[in-house]
């Protein structure tokens, strides 16, 4: 084969965009072999199909298919074998990247719309009373303040915990709650979980079914002051859930409520 036929190294950066830097590495880990090397003056030639090779090793860096393992896929001479089994391993990554990127939009999501419906009870535009589903939460025995160093280091521990070690499912709230189920308060440190059947495993879980909550904003660290924010509802004799969480908001400041404080309601309120 004669080099007119052939591309440069300089060629192939051209045509594939990549730097003559990268390609030098390609060849040398063994994923971009030249179809011939000048024994004169050491020079790389390729072959036109090099090309789609150099778009298909960009690929598989994109999805993050390990490039030596590339090399599973090539023939002694440097050409493509078993395209369609290196398709499917592209597809599975790039299905469970588009899954991990649809998460992460739903999560900035619900960000976007609990730091709007926070403003608006700031500005006194918006309903108090807010409702959810049946919603599962991890519980933690806690007795410290929402905000506190010692918090969050066990908000972190919490986490991974969960996530690592129970490949358990967290929202992204999460704070700490004042429950009174039999007639006594306990409190909590306490994350959301997806809500999962696998969840109910665990005695650490509760599942709270559909449940209306009054909502205030608060500079109080204390969970227990829900006893002056909701003084009506605590002189009320029912199951009570009560949760604090840190808030995220578009203007903080040292007077700024800093804390979300919601109170379960009872039955005949809820409607």
């Amino acid at each position: 084969m004669n080099h007119k036929d052939l591309l440069t190294i300089g060629k192939l950066a051209e045509l594939s965009g990549i730097h003559v830097k990268a390609l030098r590495y390609y060849d040398r880990i063994g994923v971009l072999t030249p179809t011939i090397v000048d024994e004169d003056n050491g020079y790389r030639y390729y072959s036109k199909e090099h090309v789609l090779l150099v778009e298909i090793i960009k690929m598989c860096a994109d999805v993050s298919i390990p490039l030596k393992e590339l090399k599973n896929y090539l023939s002694d001479d440097g050409s493509i074998e078993n395209v369609a089994e290196l398709a499917d391993i592209g597809i599975e990554k790039i299905t469970q990247r588009i899954k991990e990127f649809q998460e992460q939009l739903l999560f900035l999501e619900e960000i976007k719309s609990d730091i709007q419906r926070i403003t608006r009870i700031g500005e006194g535009k918006e309903d108090t009373i807010i409702r959810f589903e049946a919603t599962d939460y991890w519980l933690e025995p806690y007795e410290g303040n929402i905000g506190d160093l010692e918090y969050h280091r066990l908000m972190g521990r919490l986490f991974e915990k969960l996530e690592t070690d129970l490949g358990l499912k967290s929202k992204y709230e999460m704070g700490t709650a004042f429950i009174n189920r039999t007639g006594k308060y306990e409190s909590y440190m306490f994350i959301r979980l997806e809500k999962d059947e696998k969840n109910l495993d665990f005695d650490n879980v509760i599942r709270i079914p559909r449940t209306a909550y009054r909502s205030e904003l608060t500079t109080e660290k204390k969970v227990a002051s829900a006893q002056k924010i909701f003084p009506d509802l605590l002189s009320i004799d029912y199951e009570k859930f009560i949760f604090q969480l840190e808030i995220i908001s578009v203007q903080m400041n040292e007077k700024s409520p800093k804390y979300e404080i919601r109170c379960s309601l009872p039955n005949y309120l809820r409607k």
